[in-house]
């Protein structure tokens, strides 16, 4: 599952991979700035462990800097949610398109 946003405040890429049942791994990129978490806790660990500037990208003058950091829980929730808000507004029928057109009767002819 993937959620891109475009925004005047910056373009936010969200990716939720499934591997397989129980095991999941997400990404978080806005800004140069990358969130990660998965339900692999040496993952989780691996990343939290990490000293800040070990999780930067050294980068050369005039190109945009990039780092990442473990997500708090609570962003992968939100993100979760709006999967499933989404699927449910795809489950709903479609509603018929309004032409404007007044049904006539045969009675009126």
């Amino acid at each position: 599952m993937a959620i891109i946003g475009f925004s005047r405040g910056g373009n936010t890429f969200d990716l939720y991979i499934e591997p397989a049942e129980q095991t999941y791994f997400f990404f978080s990129y806005r800004n140069g700035m990358m969130q990660t978490r998965s339900s692999n806790a040496e993952y989780n660990s691996n990343v939290q462990t990490l000293k800040p500037e070990e999780r930067k990208m050294k980068t050369g003058m005039g190109e945009k800097s990039y780092s990442f950091i473990l997500a708090p829980e609570s962003r992968l929730k939100r993100l979760l949610k709006a999967f499933e808000s989404k699927e449910e507004l795809e489950e709903l029928p479609e509603e018929e398109e309004d032409t404007g057109d007044v049904p006539v009767s045969d009675d009126e002819n």
